[in-house]
């Protein structure tokens, strides 16, 4: 996988926060390993947006890889179709 464009990263910040905003709101901002209350994105320390940021990055590889699943998938049924008319 190569480097991601300006475009993309930005992409994959924005989920990451929306992410992190979500876990946040579900939760009543506390954290559920220590029932402590979390930071709003912006007072969170870098590490902890990278890791949001990372996990992101492993969601949207395994999205890309079901999707070309399914792509492949749609492809053999469609020359399945063709084959037997």
């Amino acid at each position: 996988m190569g480097k991601d464009s300006e475009g993309e990263l930005k992409l994959k910040w924005r989920l990451a926060r929306a992410a992190y905003e979500g876990y946040r709101a579900h939760t009543g901002g506390k954290s559920l390993a220590t029932g402590q209350t979390i930071p709003e994105w912006d007072e969170l320390r870098n590490e902890i947006k990278d890791a949001w940021l990372a996990s992101v990055a492993a969601v949207q590889e395994t999205l890309c890889d079901e999707l070309r699943i399914a792509v492949m998938d749609a492809g053999f049924a469609v020359r399945e179709r063709l084959l037997n008319r």
